[in-house]
């Protein structure tokens, strides 16, 4: 695998460079210091990932991230070093498709080898995601079946998002109603350490209240909840959701597919799946299986995707009953629950 590193410290790239230098079938093709640089050296020797900081002299990370999008397209794994992540930089640079976000260790905890766990957990998902490790297998229909416990729960919308998520998410939430009745559950593919911030983010997007899910919560209409810990997501019992450390093996944690999965198990279940842009193929066995379920299941087209792998595998496999353009899915999603409520009140 092919990785560069933009950093504007340094020393930072040099401690970086060794540690890139550490990691198994990995080679450091390039380092920079500054956008222009980046821009340069992306365009006449490409990578597979850039691990890049956020305060690149010369250009804002947002807008450094679309411009190498759109002229020498690889994954980026954006670089916070310290306690406070910059959400907003963040969040504007996975809005125009970087990949991830990592907390990158100070210097004073460099020689301290945890310090870095939380970046090679990015790291090893992304080298997986691009086709650089062996994909394994998902968790069985029947697995998670014996996980769920088959009681009624309320109307539920359920989505999945990674690359390009935060601002698709934004635009979706946007559009549900102050009185909107169903709950709604998040998986979005990021580093757990910037949930928090991204809840905050949204929660500024849309009249309803958004928050981290980071303990078993019981499902009431009109919260949003975004998963806020490295574990998957599940309904555990009867308007409740929970977490599980099964299936380890997952890349994703938590993943889009078991979240899915849970909420196709109860037969007295109504609500949308919804999968967003994003790479990989996490989510669209799962939205298959709330498809099957009775859901109403949408993916986002490929035009106004940042990445089109998560909703292609959907579609793929017939997991989308509908395939709409991401300035649709809202209202899509708020008529549907409206019809439910209509036909059959929810208690």
């Amino acid at each position: 695998m092919k990785v560069a590193i933009a950093h504007q410290d340094r020393a930072t790239v040099e401690r970086l460079s060794r540690w890139v230098r550490e990691q198994p079938d990995i080679t450091l093709i390039w380092t920079a210091h500054n956008a222009a640089d980046v821009l340069s050296k992306c365009a006449g020797h490409p990578v597979n990932l850039l691990l890049m900081g956020l305060d690149l002299p010369g250009m804002p990370a947002g807008t450094l991230t679309g411009r190498l999008m759109a002229e020498s397209p690889c994954s980026i794994l954006l670089l916070n070093q310290g306690c406070q992540p910059c959400f907003n930089h963040v969040f504007d640079a996975l809005g125009q498709g970087a990949a991830d976000a990592a907390i990158l260790p100070v210097p004073a905890h460099w020689d301290q080898p945890e310090s870095w766990d939380d970046l090679l957990n990015r790291l090893n998902t992304l080298r997986t995601l691009t086709g650089h490790r062996p994909r394994p297998s998902g968790p069985s229909d029947k697995a998670v079946a014996e996980r769920a416990i088959p009681r009624e729960l309320p109307s539920v919308v359920a989505i999945g998002s990674s690359t390009g998520g935060p601002k698709a998410l934004a635009t979706v939430l946007s559009r549900l109603p102050a009185d909107f009745p169903a709950t709604v559950v998040i998986v979005q593919h990021l580093d757990f350490h910037f949930i928090e911030g991204l809840a905050e983010w949204l929660d500024q997007s849309t009249p309803l209240p958004v928050a981290a899910l980071t303990r078993e919560t019981v499902l009431q209409p009109g919260k949003i909840w975004l998963a806020g810990r490295p574990e998957h997501v599940i309904v555990n019992q009867a308007r409740s959701l929970g977490w599980t450390q099964e299936w380890p093996e997952l890349i994703s944690r938590p993943s889009i597919d078991v979240l899915f999965k849970s909420l196709a198990q109860h037969p007295s279940i109504r609500g949308c799946g919804v999968l967003l842009t994003g790479m990989g193929r996490d989510g669209a066995a799962g939205l298959l299986a709330l498809r099957k379920s009775g859901f109403h299941t949408i993916a986002q087209d490929q035009a106004s995707c940042v990445v089109y792998g998560m909703p292609k595998a959907a579609a793929e496999l017939g997991a989308a009953a509908a395939v709409l353009p991401l300035a649709d899915i809202g209202d899509a999603i708020v008529e549907h629950i409206a019809r439910l409520h209509q036909a059959e009140p929810v208690s």
